[in-house]
């Protein structure tokens, strides 16, 4: 439950900072082609991003996408 919470929001296109010893930013991404999310992963890795968990099949939201969850 904690995970599909944590999903939603960031599905919403915010970012979060979870205050534990130290501040931690998430970064969702969703795409429907897988060339387009490996841009999309290597431009958030460029920014120092890294990758937490990826799925791929149907949304929430009605659709077939990989999804990437990403932290720094």
């Amino acid at each position: 439950m904690r995970k599909l919470i944590l999903l939603f929001v960031l599905m919403a296109g915010l970012s979060i900072q979870v205050t534990a010893q130290e501040a931690q930013e998430y970064q969702l991404l969703a795409t429907s082609r897988t060339s387009t999310m490996e841009d999309e992963l290597n431009a958030a890795s460029n920014d120092g991003f890294r990758i937490e968990t990826v799925m791929g099949g149907k949304t929430a939201f009605g659709g077939r996408e990989a999804v990437g969850i990403m932290s720094r």
